[in-house]
């Protein structure tokens, strides 16, 4: 794995290559914006996750505009013979000292 620092996504269990990775629904490159390592993707970056508080809670209740925050991170992988997508899936800080 290259030495990307930033932001930890675990893979499902069951993840095989080759992976589709997308931030927002924009299709990331390997090696670029991200690296697959044991288990996980490791993006270049620091990501945000979509965190939800009271008043953005509300506001979603509520469907009122504007309430989008955070990133999101989807990823097409094989399983077997069969091509999955994971959605949403959990967004982690980076390993302190980038470990």
């Amino acid at each position: 794995m290259s030495s990307f620092t930033g932001s930890r996504v675990p893979l499902p269990r069951a993840a095989r290559p080759p992976f589709e990775v997308y931030v927002n629904g924009v299709q990331q490159e390997d090696g670029v914006d991200y690296a697959v390592g044991d288990a996980e993707i490791v993006f270049a970056d620091e990501l945000t996750g979509d965190r939800v508080g009271f008043w953005r809670w509300v506001l979603m209740f509520f469907n009122i505009a504007g309430t989008y925050g955070g990133q999101t991170v989807d990823v097409r992988y094989s399983s077997g013979e069969r091509a999955l997508v994971a959605t949403g899936l959990e967004i982690q800080p980076p390993k302190v000292g980038g470990r």
